[in-house]
């Protein structure tokens, strides 16, 4: 419940440092208990946040009040799996994976190597 006027709206705080961050809410940290969140704003109306249950991982930083939603629908995983190849610099790709060291001189290896980096960007490693 919360502190203020409308039972609706709750502190929340959403804090970021790289890949990783935590997520406060009644000054609560429900950090482990979400896998991820989104946030809409309108003039003239309070900020709407989307908490999405398991484990998340915060991404941008916000500090004040919100009507806070817990989504009941899943997030299209084929939709963020597009949005993540969609945000990949192929320069800086095919960079990473000609300095990996677990080139093998096999067939493909430069396709299993990029697969191999774009799974350790998308868990957030190197």
């Amino acid at each position: 419940m919360s502190s203020f006027g409308d039972p609706d709206q709750h502190h929340l705080v959403i804090t970021s440092e790289g890949l990783h961050g935590t997520v406060h809410l009644d000054g609560e940290d429900i950090s482990k208990q979400i896998r991820g969140y989104g946030l809409r704003g309108f003039a003239g109306e309070p900020v709407q946040a989307v908490l999405y249950l398991a484990e998340g991982r915060g991404t941008t930083a916000f500090d004040g009040l919100a009507r806070v939603v817990v989504a009941d629908e899943q997030p299209n995983t084929a939709d963020l799996v597009a949005e993540f190849l969609g945000g990949i610099d192929a320069d800086l790709l095919a960079a990473a994976v000609l300095k990996r060291d677990d080139l093998d001189g096999k067939a493909n290896e430069l396709t299993r190597a990029a697969l191999r980096q774009l799974t350790e960007w998308a868990r957030g490693d190197g």
